[in-house]
């Protein structure tokens, strides 16, 4: 899957493997809509919904794995000031 690919690489920062992610669970939601299309929204949401858990699991564990988001959360970053 390619959420599991992108987590692989080395040297990905937040914010680039979480636009990854995103882009991949919009592509499946899209895929899913399209498939569903004049069903019930609930059945529609029904499907979304493990993809929205497992995104948010996703991205929860990048953050737990990027230093710089860990260093932003904990407010030990450095600013600079010109």
């Amino acid at each position: 899957m390619a959420q599991d690919e992108a987590a692989g690489e080395e040297g990905t920062d937040f914010l680039t493997l979480g636009s990854q992610l995103l882009s991949a669970y919009q592509e499946q939601q899209g895929r899913i809509e399209d498939e569903m299309q004049g069903k019930a929204q609930s059945s529609i949401t029904r499907k979304l919904t493990p993809l929205r858990t497992r995104l948010r699991e996703d991205l929860l564990r990048v953050i737990k794995e990027d230093k710089d988001v860990q260093r932003a959360r904990s407010g030990k970053v450095c600013t600079l000031t010109m």
